[in-house]
């Protein structure tokens, strides 16, 4: 009963990716701006999330090896987003910290992407509403208990 239930949930998980992507991920790629890609709004999101973080514990975290995240915190860097920075105890390491204009705007891009979902999601019926709400707040609980999906 319970393999029976799981794969039940498995399938119904997969069949919500491209529901999130059509109906959030797909519209807020407009409100980037600046020309900042998806793959360069993720990074600069990891390290506000992380505060200072090495090159390596941000590849890790990013799965990418050192050298293409180089690039992108090249171009981060040329944009003002984010800076280097030497720790004073030991100059062989550098830590990558979020710069004001960086701060600014994911600030920026957080407020107009919560505005637009808000509206669409007042659109939905009141008794959707709240199956929503109920419904979020498990996954929220729920999801980071699960172990990371192994290829």
């Amino acid at each position: 009963m319970k393999k029976l239930l799981v794969n039940e949930i498995s399938r119904d998980l997969l069949s919500l990716i491209p529901i999130f992507h059509e109906k959030l991920i797909k519209p807020s790629e407009g409100l980037l701006g600046g020309g900042l890609s998806r793959i360069l709004f993720f990074t600069l999101s990891i390290i506000k999330t992380e505060g200072l973080i090495t090159m390596t514990e941000l590849s890790a975290k990013m799965e990418m090896p050192k050298q293409q995240m180089t690039k992108i915190i090249n171009r981060l860097c040329e944009v003002g987003f984010v800076e280097r920075l030497y720790d004073k105890a030991d100059r062989r390491i550098i830590r990558i910290g979020m710069a004001d204009p960086g701060k600014n705007y994911i600030s920026d891009y957080m407020e107009r992407l919560l505005e637009l979902i808000a509206e669409n999601i007042g659109n939905l019926e009141d008794h959707d509403i709240k199956d929503m709400k109920n419904s979020v707040e498990c996954l929220v609980r729920i999801l980071p208990k699960m172990g990371k999906i192994k290829a």
